[in-house]
């Protein structure tokens, strides 16, 4: 994901100044939206829940939070603990695997992992 926001950054970049954008600030804020673009368009997203038959891992679409498909559904209860902390997310790790989490989840996931 990082090296094709990189790309599309730089790429927007060079573009918009070929196309004849003269400040810098019109150049880098396309970069910025091609950027971000380019960083959901790569990342996967995934959903965790808890229903009455245990805990499920969900396949999510890239654009709103909607469950579009069952990936995993974990014998017994599965290991979760935070794996670290940055500005804008926590990391948590299910069973082994690594996965950020936006701080407006942190509760959900506070509340899952302080079910098991």
């Amino acid at each position: 994901m990082i090296a094709y926001s990189v790309a599309a950054f730089v790429t927007l970049v060079v573009v918009a100044t070929v196309a004849g954008f003269d400040t810098w600030f019109a150049r880098i804020g396309l970069g910025t939206a091609a950027s971000a673009l380019a960083a959901t368009a790569t990342t996967e997203y995934r959903i965790l829940a808890r229903t009455n038959r245990g805990v499920v891992l969900l396949r999510s679409s890239r654009i709103r939070v909607a469950a579009v498909e069952t990936m995993e559904r974990f014998s017994g209860e599965p290991a979760i603990e935070r794996a670290g902390t940055t500005l804008l997310a926590n990391d948590w790790r299910v069973n082994g695997t690594r996965y950020t989490v936006a701080k407006s989840s942190e509760a959900d996931m506070q509340s899952i992992a302080g079910r098991l």
